[in-house]
């Protein structure tokens, strides 16, 4: 076992040249600078490769902390990643690195779970705030293999973007809390107890002063000679996109917190859906994405989006505890503005037995899911300033009745003749014209005692996109494990 000394930089010149983000600190284990800054630590070599040593062969296990500059110190938007390996089969719950000074502090912590995973969360105010936890084998820590964990966070945005080994995983909205600030980081644990020490290998640690862009971490990733990654979307155009909206109800749980999930994975993967909005996701997102293959874009604790397709970005319009939106990367031809939307139930139209010509009914949507409805459609017009060309996908449970579905008189339907005015179409309806077979209810017949409606929709805008086929999914082999049945359209995408 070799003893030699690790070797920090601290506002250097950037040695990554291809990154435009500016290097405010790193620490790399190959090096033998002597800065008499850390020689009580072992060097061991792993794979011809020195690597700062906290296994079960380590002499000192003790957490290290790093004191940053003034300079080094990220007050807005900044990355973070390490580079780390542990033994097969591992099984611990450990920190890895953290900016916080003990484990019920407020910051920000990657570590080591229980199920030979990662995670990364922030606590604020005594309660996580934002969190991701691997549910799988797929990110999978515990094999051997050298592995790069990190995140970039967004402060304009407030948002964290997850990596693992050079590919984004998900996108994590923070609420009332801020990821910056931190002038210290620590290393392998909190403190100086080894009795909860991360058990592994330190190959190398980034911080970088603003957002990495996903070309830049998989570039720093491929000094992992396990790397096979290549940069960019897939070059081939998709002919036709599928998309699912769901409310799957307290995370599929309904039915059991194990069995119920599983029931939910069963219908999603079988609709072969690309893009999938989802209500109520509660603790099962990450499960949900991992097993689908998907990067996701958690909105809050009950909205998400999954896509097949890469997440190029997130739109700040309207509000979070609303709505979602992101542009998503089909192919290097192919661009999609995607929403998920959960509008309000007030003004519920199962609570009014003369509903449709209740002018009561009227006043109080239009109060509510209205005023929503007008603010998102003129924000999407501000922001997007939407063209012929320019494809936009609208889903999720927006608990309105559409005037299609009854005597086709927009006047006693606000939300719907807003919605029309703003040229958006419902594919649903456009693909089953006819209300009376084919009512398309997405309210569980087994759900309450309120009468049955279609409140979820899948709405659509621009010249490329044409309904191929649209369907409510309400089946399963045993027993459907929601509230709400989910609705799946295919489009035709249009060269």
């Amino acid at each position: 076992m070799y003893r030699f000394l690790i070797f920090i930089t601290l506002l250097i010149i950037n040695p990554l040249a291809s990154f435009s983000q500016e290097l405010a600190w790193s620490l790399v284990a190959d090096r033998r600078t002597d800065t008499k800054l850390y020689d009580k630590h072992d060097i061991s070599t792993q794979n011809n490769q020195l690597v700062l040593d906290f296994s079960e062969f380590a002499r000192n296990r003790k957490p290290i902390k790093i004191e940053l500059s003034e300079d080094a110190t990220p007050n807005a938007s900044f990355s973070f990643f390490t580079f780390i390996k542990s033994s097969v089969g591992s099984i611990q719950n450990a920190i890895i690195v953290s900016n916080k000074q003990e484990d019920s502090s407020d910051g920000w912590e990657i570590r080591a779970n229980e199920l030979g995973g990662w995670e990364w969360n922030l606590r604020s105010n005594n309660k996580i705030v934002a969190e991701y936890k691997t549910t799988s084998s797929k990110y999978a820590i515990n094999d051997g293999d050298l592995h790069m964990l990190g995140f970039s966070y967004d402060y304009r945005k407030n948002q964290a973007w997850i990596y693992f080994d050079g590919e984004h995983i998900g996108i994590i909205n923070i609420d009332k809390a801020n990821a910056s600030g931190f002038n210290e980081i620590f290393i392998g644990g909190i403190g100086s107890n080894e009795k909860t020490a991360f058990a592994g290998y330190f190959k190398k640690l980034y911080l970088f002063k603003d957002v990495m862009r996903l070309g830049s971490v998989k570039r720093l990733f491929t000094n992992n000679p396990k790397y096979k990654g290549t940069i960019g979307v897939n070059g081939t155009f998709y002919n036709r996109i599928k998309v699912l909206t769901w409310n799957v109800t307290d995370g599929g749980t309904t039915h059991g917190n194990v069995v119920g999930p599983k029931r939910t994975l069963k219908i999603l993967k079988d609709s072969k859906a690309d893009i999938i909005s989802l209500n109520e996701t509660k603790e099962s997102l990450e499960y949900f994405a991992e097993e689908l293959g998907f990067y996701f874009y958690s909105v809050n604790d009950d909205l998400a989006i999954l896509s097949r397709f890469p997440i190029k970005r997130t739109l700040k319009i309207f509000s979070t505890d609303k709505l979602g939106a992101i542009e998503i990367n089909i192919s290097k031809k192919q661009s999609l503005y995607y929403f998920n939307i959960a509008l309000d139930n007030k003004a519920d139209w199962s609570d009014f037995s003369n509903r449709y010509s209740d002018e009561t009914f009227r006043m109080k949507e239009l109060e509510s899911r209205g005023k929503d409805v007008t603010e998102i459609m003129e924000q999407i017009e501000i922001i997007l300033k939407p063209s012929k060309n320019t494809s936009i996908i609208l889903s999720g449970e927006l608990n309105y009745i559409s005037a299609e579905d009854e005597n086709g008189d927009y006047n006693t339907y606000p939300v719907s003749k807003i919605i029309r005015n703003y040229g958006f179409k419902d594919s649903y309806r456009e693909f089953h014209p006819n209300s009376r077979v084919y009512h398309g209810y997405t309210r569980n017949t087994n759900s309450d005692d309120h009468r049955q409606g279609r409140i979820d929709y899948i709405l659509y805008k621009g010249k490329k996109l044409m309904v191929n086929h649209s369907q409510t999914l309400n089946k399963h082999p045993l027993k459907f494990p929601s509230n709400n049945y989910g609705v799946l359209t295919e489009f035709i995408w249009k060269k």
